[in-house]
């Protein structure tokens, strides 16, 4: 990792959730490093701003969130309103029979059910982990984001998952080197 990209990528990436977060703002939180090093740069600059960060976690049929107590841990050691959503993408994202675009519609519905909950909270600005190295690799959902607006402020930075790990040890996160699931 080359020393002066990882800073101007951080910068931009601060300079970005500042942005953001002038508003209340809904981050899908899985509690693993990329959404948890999202939550704690919005909740810093919400502070400033005075606007308030929901982390929405998803606890769905096909990925039960077996670490959800740690995840509402982190989400309150952060500031943010933690939520938890059930969701069965099974028999509600008409995947049950495994269609080739599965991951697409899984993702789609699952960013559908957490935008409501956002207009609900009367919230426009949503956002989620997906970084620079997933937009090099097979990732179908990304699609959905797009069509349903869903901001990746890691990925718009240029943020790797490298640096990512670098940032969050930096801010003494746990998560920092916590695998990818």
């Amino acid at each position: 990792m080359e020393l002066e990209c990882y800073k101007e990528h951080t910068k931009k990436l601060r300079h970005h959730v500042e942005q953001l977060t002038k508003e209340d703002i809904m981050l899908a939180f899985s509690g693993g490093v990329d959404s948890t090093l999202l939550l704690y740069l919005s909740c810093e600059a919400a502070k400033k701003s005075g606007k308030k960060v929901y982390a929405m976690t998803a606890k769905t049929t096909l990925h039960p969130m077996k670490e959800a107590k740690e995840a509402e841990k982190i989400a309150n050691r952060a500031g943010a309103i933690f939520k938890i959503m059930e969701i069965d993408e099974l028999n509600s994202a008409g995947i049950l029979e495994n269609p080739k675009d599965r991951c697409y519609r899984c993702k789609k519905y699952i960013f559908s059910s957490i935008k409501r909950e956002a207009d609900m909270l009367g919230i426009k600005t949503i956002m989620d982990g997906t970084n620079e190295d997933d937009l090099h690799v097979y990732r179908p959902g990304i699609r959905a984001l797009r069509e349903l607006s869903i901001i990746s402020p890691l990925a718009e930075s240029g943020m790797t998952k490298e640096e990512i790990r670098k940032m969050a040890e930096e801010y003494g996160l746990s998560v920092a080197t916590k695998p990818s699931t």
